[in-house]
């Protein structure tokens, strides 16, 4: 790696060398994913000279934000479902980690990954639009591992809320609609879907404690306008909010329109209802939920003669949380 210089043209220089290695990466699959190999390359860089010359954070605040870019841009180029994506979060903890073997003043800092936060926020208020729907979703994949595993600071959900204030407290076409560009349901719902998969235990927590970021007059924490209709007024997490975004994907999945809505709208709506249950908390419409589950499981136990019944056997539906079954169906 080129030796560092203060010139901005370096760092403009930085992310488009990278760039150049996501595109090869793209046009050529087969080869193995070298980006995160860029990115500890990078890591030990800034380390070695922090080494050598311990000055304050903000004295290597361009290279944080190019270390983000980095980790942004291979985020988002790394499939949800892949295990680079663990290898790439290995690397952050990786960073983090050296962090705690450094002494001496402002040092702190370097464990709390100065600037990521900020820089992962901005790209998904103002440049997650114009990702594809399978690069959103491999970012949401990403952004909810910080999140779920404690990574960094717990601002890092505010990248959910807004994704889910744009999604499902937004009005929008349920597909895309050539005469509009405003992005559909269908194509942001998938990276929904990650974030419920991966952090709901997490982003329930938030809304059990009501938890806001103190700067619950910025945009990014406030209700939506579909959520305000329904009296939602409160910034941040909330049970309300939780149980709006649940009842949200409910109507959803009941909505026949574009391809995958309904089975990702399921697909989030399960991790939801499945996450209070296992926390122990009281969600409003779950405790209806489960006892139209349990009904209808020992009813098909009785009428298959089965040893055992699943839920894959009576395929539970969201509105059950909401219409309860009567006793006689």
């Amino acid at each position: 790696m080129a030796c560092l210089s203060e010139n901005d043209d370096f760092y403009q220089g930085l992310r488009a060398d990278f760039d150049r290695e996501i595109e090869a990466e793209e046009s050529n699959p087969s080869v193995k994913n070298p980006l995160p190999m860029s990115i500890r390359e990078f890591i030990d860089n800034i380390y070695s000279r922090f080494v050598k010359d311990p000055a304050q954070v903000s004295t290597y605040q361009e290279d944080f934000h190019a270390l983000w870019y980095m980790f942004i841009r291979a985020a988002q180029n790394i499939d949800a479902e892949s295990a680079e994506q663990d290898r790439l979060f290995n690397q952050l903890v990786y960073a983090k980690e050296l962090g705690a073997t450094l002494s001496g003043e402002d040092v702190s800092a370097w464990i709390y990954l100065p600037y990521l936060v900020e820089d992962f926020e901005e790209a998904w208020v103002d440049n997650s639009r114009k990702l594809s729907p399978s690069k959103r979703r491999n970012f949401a994949a990403f952004t909810a591992r910080l999140l779920a595993l404690g990574a960094c600071d717990v601002n890092i959900s505010l990248c959910a809320l807004w994704l889910l204030r744009e999604t499902l407290e937004t009005t929008r076409a349920i597909g895309p609609d050539p005469n509009v560009q405003q992005l559909a349901i269908s194509e942001i719902l998938p990276a929904v879907v990650e974030w419920f998969h991966i952090s709901s235990t997490k982003l329930l927590k938030l809304a059990v404690h009501e938890w806001s970021d103190g700067k619950s007059i910025t945009d990014i924490a406030l209700p939506g306008a579909l959520a305000q209709a329904e009296g939602i007024q409160q910034p941040g997490f909330s049970i309300a909010r939780w149980v709006f975004w649940r009842n949200r994907l409910g109507e959803l999945y009941y909505h026949e329109g574009a391809d995958g809505v309904r089975a990702n709208a399921k697909k989030a709506f399960d991790h939801m209802i499945l996450t209070g249950r296992l926390l122990g908390h009281e969600i409003p419409g779950e405790k209806t939920y489960w006892s139209v589950v349990f009904r209808r499981l020992d009813r098909e136990l009785q009428r298959s003669g089965k040893a055992s019944v699943g839920l894959e056997d009576i395929l539970p539906e969201p509105g059950w949380a909401n219409e309860p079954e009567s006793e006689d169906e």
